[in-house]
């Protein structure tokens, strides 16, 4: 069974940098599914992402309220690569 594991594809362990558990290949559900394709279909069609909508309000929020929502300049653009959000002005 260890032979058949590739680890470079499977989910970490929350917390972790083991993508296994005892013989246990955990996926990633962003890849599962239908997901990937509703996805697809919202960039083709240009439909926003949830997550992007959230992004432009932070990007448009002073450092004071992100600090008040312990969020950071920072945190916002990682959220942006993680959900592939484009910039506001682009």
């Amino acid at each position: 069974m260890r032979h058949d594991q590739n680890p470079g594809v499977a989910a970490n362990l929350p917390g972790s940098d083991r993508p296994m558990v005892h013989g246990i290949q955990l996926a990633d559900p962003a890849t599962q599914g239908i997901k990937p394709v509703v996805n697809w279909m919202q960039r083709h069609f240009g439909v926003p992402d949830k997550h992007c909508i959230d992004v432009d309000a932070w990007r448009m929020m002073t450092p004071q309220q992100l600090l008040d929502r312990h969020m950071s300049p920072d945190d916002v653009e990682k959220e942006a690569q993680r959900h592939r959000c484009f910039p506001r002005d682009a």
